[in-house]
């Protein structure tokens, strides 16, 4: 039986889009966006929705249990109205049936594409600003859904890390897009030979020139990151209980007590703006306050200046999704330059 006028109807709609997508491109100005919608026919996304879920459900404690995107199922009689989000998954099989599976079909109907899927050797497509300024669509597809499930799985960190370093991206223009505090991040510069971009609600709440201490802060709700640096280090020296320690010394002189809650603190090595890194991810904790919430740290060594910094990000938001609030304060943590950076930058170095 062929498709209904109403599916025809769609399937004409998006080869509209994929025609002339610069004409009918919207500008997506809101903040970044959790959500991933998935387009599949119902039958596919009843068999993939267990695997799609263990690759994007990863737990993060804040101390509640928060994940970095949900999955929505899109209506596939009327998926229309969802292609402009910000994040798009399609799946079909090459046996699938419907409108969502001829679109994801007829993008893999190129010279070449086609056959690499019924050879296993590709199943994963990506294209960007498709339908909407940041906006991010992977294309998942293989000869059978089984077979597509098994490829899902397999590489699903993959999956999950291109989805996580565009949402990272968008939340990094996101985070300037009304101003930045320069004068505070000249002063940086000019005091301690490291910037970053301050946002224009945050404020220099401590500075410890002696003990080498940087406290940024911002309020409603609470969030902050302080930066710490050492002289002369040693890069062997950073070691997830280096850290752990320092962070609790470091809660007894400027945060009325924090400590790390080690139960649930786990660390692993990174490349962090171009360096070896040690990033640190746990719970702090006040027993005396009855407060806590999640942080982010990363130790890392810089070479030039012979210098260990960490830097440290923290939230505390009773009662909110800390998840987001988490994203922006790594967004400012990843604009760190030391000055030799800013001097090689500014000259072409």
């Amino acid at each position: 039986m062929g498709l209904s006028m109403k599916n025809n109807k769609l399937i004409l709609l998006v080869l509209i889009f994929l025609n002339f997508n610069g004409c009918y491109k919207t500008e997506l100005v809101r903040g970044p966006d959790y959500n991933i919608y998935i387009f599949a026919e119902y039958s596919d996304w009843d068999q993939l929705n267990p695997v799609l879920s263990e690759v994007f459900n990863r737990t993060i404690r804040t101390p509640q249990k928060e994940f970095h995107f949900n999955l929505v199922h899109v209506n596939p009689d009327s998926f229309q109205y969802s292609l402009p989000q910000k994040q798009l998954i399609f799946l079909a099989s090459l046996e699938s049936k419907g409108s969502i599976a001829d679109i994801v079909k007829r993008a893999v109907n190129k010279p070449g594409r086609e056959e690499k899927v019924k050879s296993g050797e590709s199943f994963l497509f990506k294209n960007t600003d498709q339908w909407g300024r940041e906006q991010l669509n992977l294309i998942m597809i293989s000869t059978t859904i089984s077979k597509l499930e098994k490829l899902i799985r397999e590489n699903s960190d993959l999956i999950y890390g291109t989805m996580l370093e565009h949402q990272q991206k968008v939340v990094d223009r996101f985070m300037y897009r009304r101003s930045e505090n320069k004068e505070a991040s000249d002063a940086l510069l000019e005091k301690y030979l490291w910037k970053v971009k301050v946002q224009h609600d945050y404020r220099l709440a401590i500075e410890d020139s002696a003990g080498q201490f940087v406290f940024l802060r911002r309020r409603i709700p609470e969030r902050w990151m302080f930066v710490k640096w050492f002289e002369n280090s040693d890069r062997n020296e950073i070691t997830e209980e280096w850290y752990l320690d320092m962070r609790d010394s470091i809660g007894v002189k400027y945060y009325g007590g924090d400590t790390v809650n080690r139960k649930y603190t786990s660390s692993n090595e990174i490349n962090f703006l171009g360096k070896w890194c040690l990033k640190i991810e746990g719970l702090w904790q006040n027993e005396e306050k009855v407060a806590g919430g999640p942080f982010v740290a990363y130790a890392f060594y810089d070479d030039n200046s012979r210098r260990t910094y960490v830097m440290d990000c923290s939230v505390f938001a009773p009662d909110q999704e800390k998840v987001p609030l988490l994203d922006q304060l790594n967004a400012m943590a990843r604009t760190f330059k030391t000055i030799i950076e800013v001097v090689r930058e500014e000259t072409g170095g």
